[in-house]
């Protein structure tokens, strides 16, 4: 009925399945994926077990969770493949993103292009952050499909599509792109912000921040004629689904609290998208919050400044917290086995 379509986000194997059934038509993983796996009541055993069975192979805590993160995404990649063949390898792609903590250049494209090879319908995340500008370039002129994300403002969008039109006019054969805007984790973002410098605003007014600066990324994306393909994710709350129908758009939203939500509602269909924004509204978002005023405006940031501008901090603060509650929990396992071993 639109061309808004769900992926769904950190799902355990079931989840994924009955997402699928349920029409997702692509899946995302995040640095944070087997931290939320080993507290699953579903999943947290097996997730251990593929960590016990590692351990005698791997002596370095590092080096296993990047191997147990890409083993446990590979089976997601084959949950979706059917989809990504049924559809001509349009749909049924699954993102993974490597170390939250060694964002260079080299550590992005060697991660990358390891997991790519595992399966075609696995896409790297990279973030955008300057640091990374490379590792795009790179991975793009060797086709692998990208989700190019913590974006959170229009600037880091127009970065991304200078790099995407300067390979491009190599001749290069172009992959599937996608832009990932995290409107839901920026919204929260700005709620915090406003409390913390004690900004009078209305909640109402608040809370269309981030569709904002959606509807301008795909407003620009629609004038350039790009062939990026746009996510919209960090969904917090259902809204965060509902307010993209209409939008060309792939959102994220996890299964438990918001996509088994969402299909039990079985809300009517109202594109709201495209519904404009009143102009006091963004007079006021733009007047009164700064941090929206940077990332709404073309030039409101520029690339040094991405790896610190506060919505971004927020979201990787979060993926740097699961990567070590998952290094620990390895830890803890070694000391289990090694305690085993002994007696």
């Amino acid at each position: 009925m639109t061309p808004t379509r769900v992926w769904v986000n950190n799902p355990t194997r079931k989840q994924a399945r009955d997402a699928i059934a349920a029409g997702a038509c692509g899946c995302t993983a995040n640095p944070s994926y087997i931290s939320k796996m080993l507290q699953d009541r579903e999943e947290g055993e097996y997730v251990r077990e593929m960590i016990r069975s590692l351990l005698p192979q791997e002596a370095d805590d590092l080096a296993l969770l990047k191997k147990l993160q890409s083993s446990v995404v590979q089976e997601l990649a084959a949950i979706f493949y059917p989809v990504y063949e049924s559809s001509g390898h349009k749909y049924g792609y699954v993102s993974i993103q490597g170390d939250p903590f060694e964002e260079t250049e080299e550590n992005i494209y060697q991660y990358a292009m390891a997991n790519h090879a595992m399966s075609a319908n696995i896409t790297p995340k990279v973030p955008l952050v300057e640091s990374a500008f490379g590792a795009i370039r790179r991975l793009l002129r060797q086709g692998v499909p990208l989700n190019v994300t913590e974006v959170m403002s229009v600037h880091q969008y127009m970065d991304l599509y200078a790099i995407y039109q300067e390979v491009a006019a190599e001749k290069a054969p172009m992959p599937v792109v996608f832009c990932s805007h995290i409107m839901g984790i920026f919204d929260e973002y700005l709620r915090e912000y406003v409390r913390r410098e004690n900004i009078a605003i209305d909640q109402d007014v608040l809370a269309q921040a981030g569709g904002c600066v959606a509807r301008k990324l795909t407003e620009i994306g629609r004038q350039q004629l790009s062939a990026i393909c746009w996510i919209s994710g960090g969904a917090r709350r259902t809204s965060d689904f509902t307010g993209m129908v209409g939008s060309n758009m792939n959102v994220t939203i996890n299964w438990k609290g918001m996509f088994d939500v969402l299909l039990e509602a079985d809300q009517p269909v109202l594109q709201s998208f495209h519904q404009p924004v009143p102009v006091t509204v963004l007079d006021e978002l733009l007047e009164k919050v700064p941090d929206f005023r940077r990332a709404y405006m073309i030039n409101g940031l520029q690339s040094d400044e991405y790896e610190d501008f506060g919505p971004v901090v927020k979201f990787r603060d979060s993926f740097r917290k699961g990567w070590k509650e998952a290094l620990a929990e390895i830890a803890k396992l070694r000391m289990e086995q090694n305690g085993a071993k002994r007696v």
